[in-house]
């Protein structure tokens, strides 16, 4: 401004300007308009050392953030926050040992009302994870999340998804190593009830399929051998519920192949099962014109209900 008006002296004493106005002592509607535009990492600096009442109005922006990336390290300990922002490049925080900091800050994203997530990525289940669970369930606040994701588990206590909104929900992915009642109550959930499609991967020796006859969208992934005549009962059950529209049974790994030459055997064995292929099968649904179709390889198994 100085040299604007022709003033060059560099020896100019700063100290007799003007003092300048902070950000905070802005007039709310402005320091609105200003937020909305900060990206979070600008955000969380700004909750730093400023009053409760400038930290309610900065929550109170939308965080435009799409995904949420969960992952805890084991060396170096510590966990990871990834944060996809609709204006902005990803923000990764690291929470040392519960840093209240860091935790303040990602709390203060998961509570917003205006939050509405495209993914929730969960890709270790601990403890700190579960406190943060907790601390949502104390508030009474559930959220907004299109597809939820989990991936592993190191936490000792269950898995839950009393934080997620049913009504928000379209997919949800999850890992199971531990208690199959357990399983079957989550399957049963208000959560699991309206989804586009539930996975489940698990490592159960004995699988409680009585628990999937009620879903109508669902894809199981088995990490350990499972009994092919079993497998075929399950499929014959699922078929005859009517509540099936599609499932994908799979295998993990390769190691752990379908015996595709004994269901086979099984399915031709069936008077209502006709091979519509070498394999591809189809079974009519009574009094209708629909058909179950069944498609399977040795990874693989589709059932889905057609027309």
């Amino acid at each position: 401004m100085r040299f604007a008006q022709g003033k060059y002296d560099l020896d100019y004493d700063r100290r007799f300007d003007p003092k300048t106005r902070s950000f905070t002592v802005l007039p709310p509607n402005v320091m609105e308009r200003i937020g909305r535009y900060l990206d979070l990492r600008n955000r969380f600096n700004l909750r730093i050392a400023t009053t409760e009442e400038i930290i309610c109005m900065i929550d109170s922006w939308d965080p435009k953030v799409t995904e949420i990336e969960y992952i805890h390290y084991l060396k170096p300990q510590y966990s990871r926050v990834s944060m996809k922002n609709k204006i902005s490049s990803p923000f990764e925080s690291r929470l040392y040992e519960y840093s209240r900091l860091e935790r303040d800050n990602l709390m203060s994203v998961l509570k917003n009302p205006k939050l509405r997530l495209d993914k929730l990525k969960i890709r270790c289940y601990d403890e700190k994870w579960r406190g943060i669970i907790e601390e949502l369930s104390q508030s009474n606040h559930k959220l907004l999340v299109k597809k939820y994701e989990m991936t592993k588990k190191t936490s000792k206590g269950p898995i839950t998804l009393d934080f997620l909104e049913p009504s928000a929900l379209e997919e949800v992915n999850l890992y199971f190593t531990g208690s199959a009642e357990r399983m079957s109550e989550i399957v049963k959930s208000e959560q699991c009830q309206g989804l586009k499609m539930l996975a489940i991967k698990s490592v159960f020796a004995v699988f409680p399929f009585e628990s999937f006859y009620n879903c109508p969208r669902f894809t199981l992934i088995f990490c350990s051998n499972i009994c092919e005549e079993k497998l075929v009962e399950f499929i014959k059950n699922l078929m005859n519920t009517a509540h099936l529209d599609i499932c994908h049974l799979k295998v993990n790994t390769k190691k752990k192949l379908f015996k595709t030459e004994r269901i086979r055997q099984l399915l031709n064995n069936e008077d209502t099962i006709a091979r519509d292929g070498w394999d591809l099968y189809r079974c009519p649904i009574p009094d209708s014109q629909e058909f179950y179709e069944i498609d399977f390889g040795v990874t693989n198994i589709r059932v889905e209900k057609k027309k």
